[in-house]
């Protein structure tokens, strides 16, 4: 409410995961008779397989766009960077929920965080994105090493650039093309 009073127009919803909190409906009607100009959700999606929730946020009609995180074009990569069993398929439950609400496609956005267990994988993961039908944006990114859990992990976690490069053009390069 503050941010908004001071002028703020666009609000991001990100971090951790918001759609799991009990008061979730709460805050995002809340956010909703806020009236900013963009509202945005970053997800990993998993509550979104549920279509009846899905179903009762797209209703709220708080957002205007949605990310989400996939990090890995088959289940066993996603579920493994994610370290949650299924986490790949309630994915592709909530994008077909979605696309049951006639979310625009172009209003669907994904992130991929870029480590040891897909970089290898990210040219498949491009390939995905575009036939899981999400046109808005996609972001590749490594994860920030001030975070505490990043940076306890961090040689472990994370590739050398050099590595992820090739990978990282090969899906550039792909995307440009189709």
């Amino acid at each position: 409410a503050i941010a908004k009073k001071k002028g703020t127009e666009i609000l991001e919803i990100i971090g951790w995961e918001v759609t799991i909190r009990k008061d979730f409906f709460i805050i995002m009607k809340f956010i909703k008779n806020l009236n900013f100009n963009h509202v945005y959700l970053v997800t990993n999606g998993n509550k979104m397989s549920d279509y009846e929730f899905s179903k009762k946020f797209y209703d709220l009609d708080v957002i205007d766009s949605i990310v989400f995180s996939i990090h890995g074009s088959t289940p066993e990569i996603h579920n493994r960077v994610t370290n949650t069993p299924k986490s790949f398929e309630k994915l592709l439950e909530w994008i077909s929920n979605w696309k049951k609400l006639w979310f625009d496609a172009k209003k669907i956005g994904t992130n991929t965080a870029i480590e040891q267990g897909n970089y290898q994988d990210l040219p498949e993961i491009a390939k995905l994105i575009k036939k899981l039908w999400c046109l808005w944006s996609s972001e590749f990114i490594f994860a920030d090493p001030n975070q505490w859990w990043v940076n306890n992990e961090f040689d472990s976690l994370m590739p050398y650039i050099s590595k992820a490069a090739p990978y990282m053009r090969q899906a550039l390069e792909w995307g440009n093309n189709n």
